[in-house]
């Protein structure tokens, strides 16, 4: 039962994000009325104002499975806020026991490394080369390709970040890009792992020169651009080398796939989180209330590599 006839949540006005109240909807077939708990701050939401959540459904439209009712899931949204209407295929159903607020990335991040993971292994590649690795999107990614035996080459900006990598995932190749030896290092790693897929988050020219260390028929994918930069590349790279570039949007991904090869990514996401998050948990380092947002949106870059800020939207 829905306990209020107005919700409240986070609306786009005229280019800025502002609290609104609404009528609560009621859900259409297919759908379900979700009641939030938490929703985890990412660094495309400022783009794409695309929101991760993790929440009890309320109630469902006609036509729609009643035993959903009262089942904890996560999903992708359009805002922070209190309820939202979601379409039933897009849940990820969580155990019964799953702690809410460890679940409340379980959305966003767990399905773009694993749809990293499908094109990197539809490319054949047996090794990769990481950017921002230390990044919780990365180490998610890094944990998921060890799992499959692809090695990693993982790409770090301070010193301290490599020991970091290797105790708390493993990793055995991580090079700090601002190292003057960064490029000399990579190359003799390139040379002997053979990476043929290059995964980037952060853009500007850096990638360029990494790209261009890369054996023949590489690929690029670019995820994101948190330096704000804009990405140089050898032209050589493409025209004579065979190397292709991408970009990856993870609706775009989901809706390439099938409805069951999707629900089973979900399925794989909410396992590995009932039995303690292992490659999909994320750290919580900080919980705010839905009404100090802004605050979470100034923070959430200087805390990107200890975990995620979380909105208390109860």
């Amino acid at each position: 039962m829905v306990e209020s006839q107005q919700y409240k949540y986070v609306k786009n006005v005229d280019g800025e994000f502002q609290i609104v109240s609404e009528d609560i909807p009621r859900p259409g077939a297919g759908q379900a009325l979700i009641k939030i708990a938490y929703s985890a701050i990412n660094s495309y939401d400022e783009m794409n104002f695309t929101i991760f959540k993790s929440q009890r459904i309320g109630s469902v439209g006609e036509d729609t499975l009643s035993d959903l009712i009262g089942k904890k899931v996560s999903f992708l949204a359009e805002a922070w806020g209190q309820y939202r209407l979601a379409d039933i295929n897009t849940l990820i159903v969580l155990d019964d026991s799953q702690d809410l607020a460890k679940a409340a990335n379980a959305s966003g991040n767990p399905l773009t490394a694993l749809g990293q993971l499908d094109l990197v292994k539809n490319h054949g590649a047996k090794a990769v080369v990481l950017t921002s690795a230390t990044s919780q999107l990365g180490k998610q990614f890094l944990r998921l390709c060890l799992s499959e035996g692809i090695q990693v080459i993982n790409i770090v900006r301070r010193q301290e970040a490599i020991n970091q990598l290797k105790d708390e995932c493993g990793a055995h190749y991580v090079l700090n890009s601002t190292s003057p030896t960064f490029l000399t290092d990579l190359q003799i790693l390139c040379d002997e792992l053979q990476p043929t897929y290059l995964i980037d988050y952060i853009g500007g020219n850096l990638i360029g020169q990494i790209f261009t260390t890369m054996p023949q028929s590489s690929h690029l994918l670019t995820v994101g651009n948190q330096s704000g930069e804009t990405m140089n590349l050898n032209s050589g790279d493409i025209l004579f080398k065979d190397k292709t570039v991408s970009g990856f949007m993870l609706n775009r991904f989901l809706q390439s796939i099938s409805l069951d090869d999707r629900r089973e990514l979900m399925q794989r996401i909410s396992n590995d989180l009932r039995d303690g998050g292992k490659i999909f948990g994320s750290n919580i380092v900080k919980e705010i209330p839905l009404e100090n947002f802004k605050e979470g949106l100034q923070q959430y870059q200087e805390v990107a590599s200890e975990g995620k800020i979380l909105i208390n939207c109860q």
